[in-house]
């Protein structure tokens, strides 16, 4: 009898962790934070570059020369495109298409302007005040996608093809799946005059983790095998008018687990970069997709050296399932309680009966 309620009882607490909602799988996408080209979770420093999407710094941001929300269409004041959790210095800024929203002291002046074309009276929006997002929320959210991703096992196969010096030339990602996971290492992904090349179909996503705490991304092109050859994935060509559709950029995300600190240079990345504890500098680059960092910080060394450009491509991702009322795993445990306490009551009473 006690073997019989033993196995009942695992059978029961089996299904209810196969039923408890807040273990089912994390889908592979930025969430709320998708909405943004740029998210600092803490301060920012930018001087002569662009934002070409929205833009959210939960902490101080210090701005001039900048651009933000080119490539946006038009709000008319319904959207907030820089919205900024402490205080906020602006000179000679263009938000051109939405709102400036400053929880803190807001000290801009005459150069920074609310338009788009050649006239600047005609503005498409305004620097309001007040907090226009949880930013807590965001990146405790952040902060969990990212350490959930990094606990994945890989899916498909990294190689680090190396000279005969073992300089590492070619970093290579392969994998079949709609979705590909990889992890690798911050000293191969810091290795210089390399290329990432991503193996993978067309349609697919891209996760890669990068694990180490110090990460230097620099003179590394990015390519792909879509075309059946190792193409080079384009950079825009803003001269001609010409850019490139975000088909196989859109794809890939790096998720830097637990970097802290983060420099990018001389460089056009392809691709996403999920970055939430990375302390970052980023000059004379760009990137094509999201960039999550906790903060943006000016190159001190040289103070000439301008901001990266944060081109709007965005991280596609996998689809969030649609929510289902589930009932709360306390009830399920309860009902699970009565049903077999009813169940021992039965057979006593059939045993009793028996007896009788």
């Amino acid at each position: 009898m006690h073997k019989s309620i033993s196995h009942r009882w695992f059978a029961i607490f089996a299904t209810l962790l196969l039923l408890a909602p807040g273990l089912s799988a994390m889908p592979i996408n930025l969430g709320d934070a998708a909405q943004f080209n740029a998210i600092v979770l803490g301060g920012m420093r930018g001087v002569q570059s662009d934002v070409e999407g929205r833009l959210a710094v939960q902490g101080d941001l210090y701005m001039q020369d900048f651009s933000i929300g080119l490539l946006l269409e038009n709000s008319s004041g319904s959207r907030n495109d820089l919205i900024v959790g402490g205080n906020a210095t602006i000179r000679n800024t263009r938000i051109e298409h939405g709102n400036a929203v400053v929880a803190g002291d807001a000290n801009t002046d005459e150069t920074v302007g609310f338009y788009s074309g050649h006239d600047p009276s005609i503005t498409n929006g305004e620097l309001l005040e007040g907090d226009a997002l949880d930013f807590e929320a965001l990146t405790a959210d952040l902060l969990n996608r990212s350490s959930i991703w990094g606990k994945l096992e890989s899916t498909g196969q990294t190689l680090e093809n190396r000279n005969d010096e073992n300089e590492l030339y070619d970093l290579r990602f392969i994998g079949n799946n709609d979705l590909n996971i990889f992890n690798v290492n911050a000293d191969a992904l810091s290795s210089p005059d390399k290329r990432i090349t991503f193996d993978i179909p067309a349609t697919s996503l891209a996760l890669v983790n990068v694990f180490g705490t110090d990460v230097n991304l620099f003179n590394t092109g990015f390519f792909h095998t879509a075309s059946s050859n190792d193409t080079q994935l384009p950079d825009n060509d803003h001269n001609s008018g010409i850019r490139h559709d975000g088909s196989l950029t859109n794809g890939i995300l790096f998720n830097f687990v637990d970097a802290i600190n983060l420099n990018i240079h001389s460089i056009g990345i392809k691709g996403s970069i999920l970055a939430p504890l990375a302390s970052t500098t980023f000059y004379n680059g760009h990137i094509d997709g999201n960039f999550i960092v906790k903060d943006l910080n000016q190159n001190t060394q040289d103070t000439s050296r301008l901001t990266g450009q944060i081109n709007n491509y965005f991280f596609r991702g996998q689809p969030t399932p649609a929510a289902v009322d589930e009932p709360p795993i306390v009830l399920l445990l309860l009902i699970a309680i009565a049903s077999l306490s009813s169940s021992n009551s039965i057979r006593r009473m059939a045993i009793k009966g028996s007896a009788s």
